[in-house]
């Protein structure tokens, strides 16, 4: 068997012609080299061959029976099912990437969806998680599809010969672009039906366009919706200010007088303010919004305490409210005093048993009237320092309310409590009191419902309020104890969310609520997606690999192609170094190339084996066997009669009837072009008798003097 490739003879003495086939001397290992050596090395490239799953070894059942020393380190065993095993194993881990990088995409929507709210640096975090995620994946599947691609192209080159032109395209089928030329190039000659080839094409641009349709469609599954629940920053924020309580139309620093008319009044303002008895939300784990327009006042079971939460307020956008950690309760209690005389609503004068002292005490109620509810704040309290006494007295003389009632009430309001969270992050001490409901406030706020903001005498200790009959503070049926302290609990409860609402507001240092985000997936189609994904690449490996592994899928390397590509473009000699592709394809004719598998030439008649090894037209050996197939794109016989080139073609004519469709298991060895030798030629010098370049019989001769060379060394070495 002999091996030729494309050279130029450089040697002295000759005429300068130049040859298109030549001996390919580097690729021929010495005839005595160590199988031990060679053996180590096919260990060696044996650990790798799973990160390189194209490449082929000698296989070691060749070197166990092996009587003889020489071989060629060029031949390969090609053994299908080890091949189809190796790209499946490399396919394989692409593709568990491929699942790997859905399940970070599903864990990823499946984490975030899961919080209530996502602050800045956590949108930030789950975008770029996302983004990158599908970057990857997406990456992924391009070059896995890239890959099955370099893959299929070996089957495709093996169907069929081609022109040189679509073969090269077919060479660059990892390249999308590449594959839509090659739709068009491959159309039928008939003009009519669709190939085989543009068939492929059709496939594989739709698997492309499918898995990036199906990467991008993921972002549709979710959106990033506005929060129910704000994110809170430290700066500054709006609060209620409680130091002060004045009406918003009233003078800027009022007297005292006017900050009880202006309590009642916030007392009638919050009567339509919401009252639930459940639990207080945003307390316990994430803060809500607060309702500025409508607030919420919080109840106990038995409603025997009240409380308010502050609502704190974005300064830039008010509309922007969070219920706070900071409440006020309000505690109220009452006792019936029996009255003596009055109290029939024509008369303002009562007197009363007050059960403290069991003495009688006469009260100028002044505003009453019949089954009319008049409310008496008193000045003078004496029941604590945020506490306020309120008499109340249901006035007789109608229809209904036959007999007058008059009740002693106390109603005390407590210091903010949940200042801790506020005040730790406050700058200084000041900033901290602004938080804070002073005594004075505290005691007007409890007895709201009975101030009117002036005196009718100056040494007058009471002030009185009446409300309409059948209104909420003056209902038409006899009031009880538990319902009149309930009234005066509310009123004063209502007028400290009024103020809070309705009242002059402070800029200080605490946490202000913005709006945060949250994750909503739609998780019908996003699972769907993400299932059919890893799915649709696994169909695709599948496909390839069981397919384009009946083929030799050699490496994508430059060189590899290059010494495949050697002896259909040996055709240009040293000339074109600078044509482009096309413009090679156009110098190389109409000429058709397969990539396909030849037999060797087992040379027969009088010249013997021994004498074509010696000859250097056969390197084989006991290791390598009698029977080493050659594989390499083939050119199609078009020039069959021409006498012209009768001995050209007759050598290829040879070369593509030896071709066989399928890859058989066994041996392989480069491009392995020969000429077919006559069995007249029994002399060593009959080749370059034969019409054959002059550089072929000097490149021979040169492969014996070296063999020669190598025998006499080992020799000496021996000897030695």
């Amino acid at each position: 068997m002999s091996y030729f490739s494309p050279n130029v003879n450089t040697g002295g003495g000759n005429t300068g012609e130049k040859s298109i086939w030549s001996p390919v001397s580097d690729s021929i290992q010495s005839p005595l080299s160590d199988v031990t050596s060679r053996s180590e090395q096919s260990k060696k490239r044996g650990t790798n061959n799973l990160h390189r799953p194209w490449r082929h070894s000698i296989s070691h059942h060749h070197l166990a029976h092996a009587s003889t020393s020489p071989s060629t380190t060029t031949v390969r065993q090609f053994n299908p099912g080890k091949q189809r095993l190796r790209l499946f194993i490399a396919a394989g881990l692409s593709w568990l990437v491929t699942v790997f990088f859905c399940l970070v995409l599903g864990l990823c929507l499946w984490g975030f969806s899961q919080l209530l709210l996502m602050k800045v640096w956590q949108v930030k975090m789950f975008n770029a998680l996302i983004v990158l995620a599908s970057l990857w994946l997406g990456n992924n599947l391009s070059g896995s599809l890239k890959d099955y691609a370099l893959m299929a192209r070996w089957r495709f080159l093996a169907m069929k010969a081609r022109p040189i032109r679509e073969a090269d395209l077919l060479m660059h089928c990892e390249s999308l672009r590449k594959v839509l030329k090659l739709l068009w190039t491959a159309r039928p000659s008939s003009g009519w039906g669709i190939s085989t080839t543009q068939l492929g094409c059709i496939v594989w641009l739709s698997i492309n366009l499918a898995l990036a349709v199906l990467v991008a469609l993921l972002g549709l599954t979710y959106n990033i919706d506005t929060s129910l629940y704000p994110e809170l920053r430290y700066g500054l924020v709006s609060i209620a200010k409680l130091n002060t309580i004045r009406d918003v139309w009233g003078a800027e620093n009022p007297s005292f007088s006017a900050q009880l008319g202006a309590a009642n009044s916030f007392g009638i303002q919050g009567q339509d303010y919401n009252f639930t008895d459940g639990p207080v939300p945003g307390q316990d784990g994430l803060h809500v919004w607060g309702s500025p327009y409508t607030p919420n006042i919080y109840a106990n079971e038995d409603w025997t305490e009240m409380r308010y939460y502050f609502m704190d307020l974005n300064t830039e956008n008010p509309n922007l409210s969070v219920l706070s950690k900071r409440y006020v309760a309000v505690h109220g209690n009452c006792t019936q005093y029996p009255i003596v005389s009055g109290g029939n609503g024509t008369n303002t004068r009562i007197t009363y048993t007050d059960l403290r002292t069991n003495e009688n005490v006469v009260l100028d109620a002044v505003r009453v009237g019949p089954g009319a509810v008049t409310y008496i704040s008193a000045l003078n309290s004496t029941c604590g320092p945020r506490c306020s006494e309120i008499f109340a007295l249901q006035s007789g003389g109608d229809d209904i309310i036959t007999e007058p009632s008059f009740y002693h009430c106390n109603a005390t309001i407590t210091p903010v409590q949940g200042l801790e969270y506020y005040t730790s992050a406050a700058e200084n001490a000041t900033a901290a009191k602004e938080y804070e409901l002073p005594d004075d406030q505290a005691r007007i706020m409890a007895g709201a419902i009975g101030w009117t903001g002036f005196n009718f005498t100056a040494d007058d200790q009471y002030q009185y309020v009446r409300y309409t009959v059948d209104s909420w503070w003056s209902p038409n049926n006899p009031t009880n104890v538990s319902q009149m302290a309930g009234h005066i609990m509310e009123f004063a409860i209502e007028a400290v969310a009024a103020l809070d609402n309705n009242g002059d507001r402070i800029l200080t240092q605490g946490w202000y609520p913005v709006p945060s985000q949250i994750v909503n997936v739609e998780w019908k189609w996003a699972a769907i997606l993400l299932a059919v994904i890893p799915g649709l690449h696994l169909l695709a490996m599948l496909m390839v690999v069981s397919w384009a592994g009946k083929a030799i899928i050699r490496d994508e390397s430059c060189i590899s192609v290059a010494k495949l590509w050697r002896p259909i473009l040996g055709r240009l000699g040293d000339h074109g170094c600078l044509l482009t592709g096309d413009e090679i394809c156009e110098h190389l004719g109409d000429i058709k190339v397969r990539y396909g598998v030849m037999d060797g030439f087992s040379r027969s008649g009088s010249r013997s084996r021994e004498n074509d090894i010696a000859q250097g037209l056969r390197f084989e050996n006991e290791i390598v066997g009698p029977h080493v197939r050659h594989v390499g794109m083939i050119e199609e016989n078009d020039l069959a009669g021409d006498e012209s080139a009768a001995t050209g073609g007759i050598r290829r004519a040879s070369i593509w009837q030896k071709t066989q469709v399928h890859f058989p298991e066994g041996l392989y060895d480069g491009a392995g072009y020969a000429e077919a030798g006559s069995s007249e030629d029994t002399d060593d010098d009959s080749r370059c008798r034969r019409k054959l370049p002059k550089t072929v019989c000097v490149n021979d001769r040169r492969i014996e003097m070296r063999q020669k060379l190598r025998l006499r060394r080992l020799r000496k070495k021996g000897k030695a």
